[in-house]
C-alpha cells in the first residue's frame, strides 16, 4: 500500500522490526511495552548521530524506518513455531507502540496509520487508548486489513501488562478469547475502518465459518468492514517486459510461453515435454489450504493421468514431508522447493530469503519461473483453449 500511495499527494512511510538496522533499544528497557518503546524512539537523535541509528532512505520511493532490538528480532524467522517464538505477544506490543512513539518523538504525526493482521493490529489499540486526550496522536486513524483470519495472535493474558494494558480490557468483547488474549480481535474492536482482500472474503469473513470464531465482532462492526479486491502492479508483473521470464510475449503474441514452460520443467526436474499441462502450487502450507484433500487425490491423478506438478512452498512439515515424498515416487512428473526465493534464482544463482516485515507487507516475488506458469495461461491446444 505505501508504495501504492507514494505517487500520490501524501507523505508515507514504513516502519518495520529489522534484523540488520540499527535503531537501538537498550537491553535493559524490557519491563513493559511504554519504557522500552519510549526509549527506543526517545533516543533516535542520538542514535542516529552516533551512527547507532539507521533508515534506508527510500525503498521505491518510500522511507522504510528499522526497529532493532536483539532480543526480540535478532532471529532466524518472523513469526516462528509457537513454541519457539513464544514471546510473540511482546514482539509485536513493542514494534506499533514503538512506531507510534517515534512518531510522536520526531513530530511526524500520521494521518493513518495502516495496519496488517494480528501482528500489526495493537496499533489500533494503543491509538485509542494510549494517552488518547493530549497526545499528538489523537487524531490519528487507523486501518486494520484482514489477509488471514486463520491467524489471530492468540497468547496469555499476563502479556497485557507489559502493553500497559489493565485488566479492564480482558473482557469478551475486546481481548479475552477463552481464557486467552487475541490480537486480532482486540484490533477489530478498536480500528476506525476494517478491509480484506476482496468484497467476496468481506462477506465470507461474517460467517461463523469464515470467520473463524470472530464473526460476531466482526458483524458488530459490519458497517465499518470493506473487501478490496488485491491488485497487481502492471509494471512489474508484466510478461511483455518482464526480464526475470526466460522469454517475454503478450496477448497478441504467446511464442514466448513455450521457453517459459521449458525452462520450468528444466527448473523443476520434469521431463521435457511440450503438451503435457503443468498444475502449480503456491502456497503456505496449512490446513486452512485444504492439502488434506490433494493428498488423497494427488496420487490417483499423477498415477492416471497425463500431467505434471510443480509445488512451491513451505510450512507444515507433514505436507511439506508428502510433497517430498510425491517427487521421489514420481520423477520427472512431480518436483518441488521448499522455499521462497528471490529474483537470482532465475539467472541460475542460488536465492535468498526473503523477510517480510509485519507493519506495512509487500508482496515478495517468489520463483519466477513458476509464478510465469501460474499467473498466465501457460500452455494452450492447437485450437486455443487452455490445457
Amino acid at each position: 500500500m505505501s508504495w501504492a500511495l507514494c505517487p500520490k499527494p501524501s507523505r508515507v512511510w514504513a516502519t518495520t522490526r529489522a534484523f540488520s538496522c540499527r535503531f537501538t533499544i537498550p537491553s535493559t528497557a524490557t519491563n513493559s511495552v511504554f519504557n522500552s518503546s519510549r526509549r527506543a524512539a526517545s533516543t533516535w537523535e542520538t542514535a542516529r548521530k552516533t551512527g547507532s541509528a539507521f533508515t534506508k532512505p527510500e525503498l521505491d520511493g518510500v522511507p522504510v524506518f528499522g526497529i532493532e532490538f536483539d532480543r526480540f528480532y535478532a532471529r532466524n524467522g518472523v513469526y516462528g513455531d509457537p513454541e519457539e517464538f513464544s514471546d510473540n505477544a511482546f514482539r509485536f506490543a513493542l514494534l506499533p507502540k514503538a512506531a507510534l512513539q517515534w512518531c510522536k518523538d520526531c513530530d511526524w504525526i500520521p494521518d493513518v496509520a495502516h495496519l496488517h493482521d494480528w501482528s500489526s493490529a495493537l496499533g489500533a489499540v494503543f491509538l485509542k487508548t494510549w494517552d488518547r486526550v493530549m497526545s499528538p496522536l489523537s487524531e490519528t486513524a487507523s486501518v486494520l486489513t484482514i489477509h488471514n483470519i486463520g491467524y489471530a495472535g492468540t497468547f496469555h493474558p499476563s502479556a497485557l501488562q507489559y502493553m500497559g494494558l489493565g485488566t479492564g480490557f480482558f473482557v469478551p468483547d475486546i481481548f479475552e478469547d477463552n481464557g486467552k488474549i487475541n490480537l486480532l480481535k482486540a484490533g477489530i474492536h478498536f480500528a476506525d475502518a476494517l478491509t480484506t482482500v476482496s468484497p467476496t472474503h468481506a462477506h465470507e469473513l461474517l460467517d461463523p465459518v469464515g470467520g473463524m470464531g470472530l464473526a460476531p465482532y466482526l458483524n458488530n462492526r459490519r458497517g465499518d468492514l470493506t473487501g478490496i479486491l488485491n491488485g497487481v502492479d502492471y509494471e512489474d508483473w508484466n510478461p511483455e517486459t518482464d526480464k526475470f521470464l526466460p522469454a517475454t510475449y503478450s496477448a497478441t503474441d504467446l511464442s514466448g510461453k513455450a521457453l517459459c514452460k521449458a525452462a520450468l520443467q528444466e527448473r523443476f526436474g520434469l521431463d521435457f515435454n511440450p503438451k503435457v499441462p503443468i498444475f502449480g502450487i503456491v502456497s503456505r502450507f496449512a490446513s486452512q489450504k485444504g492439502f488434506d484433500l490433494l493428498q488423497s487425490a494427488l496420487p490417483d491423478a499423477l498415477d492416471n493421468m497425463a500431467m505434471q506438478l510443480v509445488v512451491l512452498g513451505t510450512g507444515d512439515r507433514a505436507t511439506e514431508q508428502f510433497f517430498h515424498d510425491l517427487t521421489r515416487r514420481y520423477p520427472g512428473k512431480s518436483g518441488q522447493l521448499h522455499r521462497f526465493f528471490g529474483r537470482n534464482v532465475a539467472s541460475g544463482r542460488s536465492g535468498q530469503r526473503f523477510f517480510p516485515h509485519a507493519f506495512d507487507l509487500r508482496t515478495v516475488r517468489p520463483q519466477p519461473e513458476l509464478f510465469d506458469a501460474l499467473r498466465h495461461p501457460s500452455h494452450r491446444a492447437s485450437d486455443g483453449r487452455t490445457r
